[in-house]
């Protein structure tokens, strides 16, 4: 009886264990190695918030967490998480070891600004408009070796608003895990900008582009003369653009 006591007495403490002693739980180089930064931090550690989130040039707010017990018991991290801004939102599974290596996602959906995704274009003369929307079934990503996702995304009234105003249209990519990386189809939805081509991502970040775009005739001049900066337009009018690279930091 004296041991139920104690088991449930610790539990109790567990459970109560404020969530601004999660970060104490994470060694210090799994933090620099994800560049993740958090503050605000509210709650417990089992179902907390997070005021501010920060991952590397990204940052979002209002972060709810629900830490899910019994796959700890087998070395496993399980929890579930949202998050709901003025312009945006986001929620997901994610199931990780202690060592924090191997990151498996789910049921991730979300919708964004695209303008959100600067960071990934800094240093180009470039800014986007338009609304992303997010629907992942899974993805499992090891830093190096793997990076599989499985579903698709959506830029809904895709446009430049930066050097100049140029309308591109809805745009979609599906994601198709393949190996240990994955394959990208893109493809535009019957806008101003004819797209179409895929995108091969392998586990250690190298990549290989193939896309075709053109200009429909509902385009703008601007639209089309930037198109035309990309390379020259083959027998139907299309500029065919192969790239082959890695991904930074990865």
């Amino acid at each position: 009886m004296l041991i139920v006591f104690a088991v449930t007495y610790v539990f109790f403490l567990l459970y109560q264990l404020p969530a601004s002693q999660l970060l104490r739980w994470i060694p210090p180089q799994n933090l620099q190695r994800s560049h993740i930064r958090l503050s605000e931090l509210h709650g417990t550690v089992w179902h907390g918030q997070a005021g501010q989130v920060h991952l590397n040039s990204f940052g979002l707010s209002n972060l709810s967490w629900r830490l899910h017990a019994l796959p700890l018991l087998w070395g496993k991290v399980s929890l579930g998480f949202k998050f709901r801004q003025a312009d945006a939102y986001g929620q997901a599974e994610v199931k990780t070891g202690f060592s924090g290596e191997t990151l498996d996602l789910s049921a991730v959906r979300g919708s964004f600004p695209a303008a959100n995704l600067m960071p990934l274009f800094y240093g180009f003369p470039i800014a986007l408009a338009g609304q992303v929307t997010a629907d992942i079934k899974q993805a499992t990503l090891r830093q190096g070796q793997q990076l599989s996702l499985q579903g698709e995304l959506l830029w809904r009234e895709a446009a430049l608003t930066a050097p100049q105003a140029i309308q591109l249209g809805d745009l979609q990519v599906k994601m198709q895990a393949k190996g240990t990386g994955t394959v990208l189809s893109v493809q535009d939805q019957g806008g101003p900008l004819q797209l179409q081509g895929q995108v091969t991502v392998q586990g250690n970040g190298s990549y290989e582009t193939h896309i075709t775009v053109s200009a429909r005739s509902s385009a703008s001049q601007a639209l089309a003369q930037s198109i035309s900066i990309l390379g020259p337009r083959d027998a139907q009018g299309y500029v065919k653009i192969t790239q082959r690279g890695r991904l930074p930091n990865w």
